[in-house]
């Protein structure tokens, strides 16, 4: 062994003890599993990373992890509206949430959510699941909270002959991007 490894230690059935000689891992060692695509380290003060080449598995009593699921309606000529239906799930997105959820969510004009829309002539509004708390840019971008089963509705209402893009923002910081929403 070399002056500075890390010695991992187990009794069968114990902990791993890991035992550092110079006072515990520095920023930019990292612990490695098998190869080198695969390891835990701090880049920096609060931050730890963990990094894995295929997949993750947390098991834990709580991880706070949301996807989500954005259904959007036909468009109701008679009234010029649509409605999207944006359900926030669990991780594994099949479980509806247990608990009201804040997310924000933009329109925009294209399928990445890269190109900020014009306001629809007639604005969007929360239906009858969720409330939007606050408008940050009018009838474009809203800071919004589900109901307590993790669903939020969102009418969107436009004259004209448009499209437009629905973005969720998730707490995670994850954007999903509903299908085309098209006023005919």
């Amino acid at each position: 062994m070399a002056d500075g490894d890390v010695i991992l230690s187990t009794e069968r059935g114990g902990p791993i003890l890991v035992a550092c000689r110079h006072g515990g891992f520095q920023q930019a060692e990292k612990l490695f599993f098998r190869d080198t695509a695969i390891s835990i380290n701090s880049p920096s003060d609060g931050v730890l990373r963990i990094t894995a080449d295929t997949e993750l598995e947390l098991n834990a009593p709580s991880v706070k992890v949301y996807d989500c699921v954005v259904t959007v309606g036909a468009f109701v000529a008679s009234t010029d509206l649509i409605n999207v239906v944006i359900q926030l799930n669990q991780g594994d997105n099949a479980t509806a949430v247990a608990e009201a959820i804040a997310f924000q969510m933009y329109l925009s004009s294209d399928a990445a959510g890269q190109t900020v829309d014009a306001a629809p002539s007639g604005g969007f509004a929360a239906g009858t699941d969720g409330t939007i708390i606050l408008e940050h840019t009018a009838n474009i971008y809203a800071q919004c909270l589900t109901e307590a089963d993790g669903d939020f509705d969102l009418i969107v209402t436009d004259t004209a002959s448009a499209s437009t893009y629905v973005n969720v923002i998730l707490p995670s910081g994850q954007l999903i991007t509903s299908s085309i929403l098209t006023f005919t």
